[in-house]
């Protein structure tokens, strides 16, 4: 109810309680899902409070027991979204893998989520946008910007009715509005809950004034 909500930081309250209870589990084959559930839960409560370290550290516990592709599948693609403000190479390194397990077992909406949302993503943010395209309008536009077309990127972004944080990031940076990249990490944190992508603002406005 509280992921629903976009409330990451309650699981701090549970926790303890839940780690505590999970090792009084003497059915094997329920501890191995129970504790599976734990450690994927732990992954995205800490991804999205973006405490990154303890992150990984449950997301590749999680990936060295999993067996089913389409969780594997999962934890490596958001794996990859983790790794896309410090690393081009390991963020790119999970979103093929990812990728490469959704082709395998064909989950058409994870392979179009990967490749046309994913990877264009990680490439405009590093600006390495080289032989990238995509059928998405809005990644489209990320990709333009990073490539300095920024009339193109003004262009398909203020077509839209209304911006989600994200696109009011692309916009900001297109646009060099300061305010509009504030408000657009004000939003990440109050209407997403989520710490993480609330740096993407942070990190274009830096990028913003290293042009000025």
């Amino acid at each position: 109810m509280y992921y629903d909500l976009k409330r990451y930081t309650v699981l701090d309250k549970y926790t303890e309680a839940c780690y505590i209870t999970l090792h009084k589990v003497r059915e094997p084959l329920f501890y191995y899902y129970m504790s599976l559930r734990f450690d994927e839960l732990s992954f995205q409560h800490y991804w999205k409070t973006n405490n990154l370290i303890l992150a990984r550290k449950y997301a590749f516990k999680y990936i060295s027991k999993v067996l089913a592709p389409r969780k594997l599948c999962s934890m490596h693609h958001n794996l990859s979204q983790s790794y896309v403000f410090e690393s081009f190479p390991f963020s790119m390194h999970h979103a093929k893998q990812a990728l490469q397990i959704a082709l395998q077992h064909d989950f058409p909406s994870e392979i179009n989520s990967i490749k046309h949302n994913t990877i264009p993503f990680i490439a405009a943010y590093h600006r390495r946008t080289l032989n990238v395209s995509t059928p998405d309008v809005v990644e489209t536009a990320h990709i333009a910007l990073a490539e300095n077309k920024k009339d193109r990127a003004v262009e398909i972004l203020s077509s839209l009715q209304s911006l989600t944080p994200f696109q009011e990031s692309y916009l900001g940076l297109a646009t060099g509005n300061s305010p509009m990249l504030d408000h657009a990490h004000e939003r990440f944190r109050s209407e997403y809950g989520d710490l993480f992508f609330a740096m993407l603002p942070k990190f274009y406005l830096n990028r913003l004034k290293s042009f000025m």
